[in-house]
């Protein structure tokens, strides 16, 4: 995998800056980045100006068919990992999270970034992103992206017949970084094996892009993560017929559905959600 991705990159700096990320008080171009978290210095968020992130040492990468233009691509930007270092975290900060303006989410934690090592995109085929094309749907896809070079679904990480999937956010707006421990942690069931820790991992890996808990995950559906668990564990037919195929259930929904989830990946998920559920009620 390592291989494949220095195969695909060209790297344009090799020095990473000695001096953390100035971070402002405010937005001054729509091109700057919102970085969420425990900074030293007692401050929980701020702003990266684009010109800052510009002048980091950044790698080119290019993708021979990107997923939502289509067509081949070159990106130019920064990996997560590299970015990580820049900031003035506090200690054991370990997930980053891609905010985007529809409020969707994308889910980073340090064994997916070290696995794929996503990629920051400020530029597309060399241009910045006030000339970035729109997504063949009409949306905006600026001001920052994230993708790979080449990403390869690793079989071992395969859940319930669903293998791990890239996560491509465009329209990145924030970036909110925290511990393990207080998000994904707090989702997960005590001691799962089976058929719930398969779900446990498709849900996280899937669901937490437009369901939340607390400050976790996205506001997309605006469903939280406990409505999820309360249907899945009420009506576990109907949970697992609207995962699969939404529309067929609720005509008016927005979401995509997963027609290719087979039986047991829908009964997965149920039961994880279920065995969450009674987790969070405290019933056994």
């Amino acid at each position: 995998m390592k291989a494949l991705w220095l195969a695909c990159c060209i790297l344009v700096g090799w020095v990473a800056s000695a001096r953390p990320l100035e971070l402002l008080d405010e937005r001054s171009t729509e091109g700057d980045l919102e970085v969420v978290g425990e900074f030293s210095g007692g401050r929980t968020n701020g702003f990266i100006a684009r010109a800052q992130l510009l002048a980091l040492p950044m790698v080119t990468a290019t993708n021979q068919h990107d997923i939502e233009l289509q067509r081949r691509l070159v990106y130019t930007g920064i990996p997560l990992d590299d970015l990580f270092r820049q900031l003035p975290l506090a200690p054991g900060i370990d997930v980053v999270t891609a905010v985007c303006r529809d409020k969707y989410a994308a889910v980073y934690p340090k064994d997916y970034r070290q696995r794929h090592q996503p990629l920051l995109v400020l530029k597309l085929d060399g241009k910045d992103y006030a000339d970035w094309p729109s997504a063949p749907s009409g949306a905006r896809m600026e001001p920052f992206y994230i993708s790979y070079g080449h990403f390869e679904a690793a079989p071992e990480f395969t859940a319930a017949g669903v293998e791990e999937e890239a996560r491509i956010p465009f329209a990145v707006i924030t970036l909110r970084f925290s511990r393990f421990a207080d998000t994904l942690g707090r989702l997960q069931v005590a001691n799962a094996t089976g058929a719930i820790l398969d779900g446990e991992t498709i849900a996280l890996r899937q669901c937490l892009a437009c369901h939340f808990s607390g400050s976790t995950g996205g506001r997309l559906s605006g469903k939280p993560w406990l409505v999820l668990a309360a249907w899945a564990r009420a009506e576990p037919d109907l949970f697992q017929k609207y995962v699969r195929n939404p529309r067929q259930v609720e005509p008016t929904s927005r979401m995509p559905g997963f027609p290719n989830h087979q039986a047991p990946a829908l009964s997965s998920l149920q039961k994880y959600f279920s065995a969450y559920l009674m987790q969070s009620v405290g019933e056994p």
